[in-house]
C-alpha cells in the first residue's frame, strides 16, 4: 500500500503542467503557494531547532538536579579515589571522572571542563615528565568529622604530579567537593 501511495505521489509531482486556461489559474495559485512554502518550511525548521534546544537545556537542567550520591564511610571514599587514580594511571581519564561524577558536588559544566583539561594535558605531561611509573597514596587526613583530604602522587620518570581530593560530609555521607593537581614539590613538605 505504501509503495502504491509513493508511486502515485511521484506520478502527480512529475506530471507536466497543462495549458488548459481553466487549470492555469489553479497552476498559478499552486506556484504562489510553492513560493510561500520555503518561508513556512524555514519557520518550521527554526521552531523545531528551538524546541530541540529547549529540550536539551531541560535535560541538562534535570541532570544537574539529580541528587549527588554520598559515600557512607571514609573507607568507601578512599576506595573510590584509589579506583579513580588507578584509572588515571591506566590512561582512562573518562572512566576515572565517570566513577567520581555521582559523588561530586561540583557543577556538571566544571566536571566536563576538568575532564577536558585532564585529557588535553596528558600527552604534554608524558612528554615533559616521561612515562608514568604508577600512583602512590601520599596521605589521608581528616579534620573533625566533616572534612577529609586524600593526596596521591602520580609518579613519572622525571617528576611527579600531586593530586588532592577534598571531601566534605554535610550529613550522613561524604561527597567530593574539590579536586586539585599540580607539580609543586615544595608544598609537599611542611615548613617549606
Amino acid at each position: 500500500m505504501r509503495t502504491m501511495a509513493f508511486a502515485l505521489l511521484l506520478l502527480f509531482t512529475t506530471l507536466p503542467a497543462t495549458a488548459d486556461p481553466e487549470t492555469q489559474g489553479a497552476s498559478a495559485d499552486a506556484e504562489t503557494a510553492q513560493d510561500a512554502e520555503p518561508a513556512v518550511v524555514g519557520a518550521q525548521e527554526e521552531a523545531a531547532q528551538e524546541e530541540a534546544a529547549q529540550e536539551e537545556a531541560a535535560q541538562e537542567e534535570e541532570a544537574q538536579e539529580e541528587p549527588t550520591l554520598t559515600l557512607g564511610s571514609t573507607s568507601e571514599a578512599s576506595d573510590l579515589i584509589r579506583k579513580a587514580m588507578d584509572l588515571v594511571a591506566a590512561g582512562d581519564i573518562p572512566a576515572a571522572v565517570a566513577a567520581m561524577r555521582p559523588y561530586m558536588i561540583i557543577p556538571a559544566a566544571d566536571i566536563d571542563s576538568l575532564q577536558e583539561q585532564l585529557e588535553a594535558s596528558a600527552p604534554a605531561t608524558r612528554e615533559r615528565f616521561g612515562d608514568e611509573l604508577g600512583m602512590e597514596l601520599l596521605r589521608e587526613e581528616q579534620l573533625g568529622s566533616s572534612l577529609m583530604k586524600i593526596a596521591y602522587l602520580q609518579k613519572h620518570e622525571m617528576h611527579i604530579v600531586h593530586w588532592r581530593f577534598f571531601l566534605y560530609r554535610p550529613a550522613d555521607g561524604w561527597v567530593i567537593s574539590t579536586i586539585k593537581r599540580d607539580t609543586n614539590l615544595e608544598g609537599l613538605f611542611s615548613g617549606s
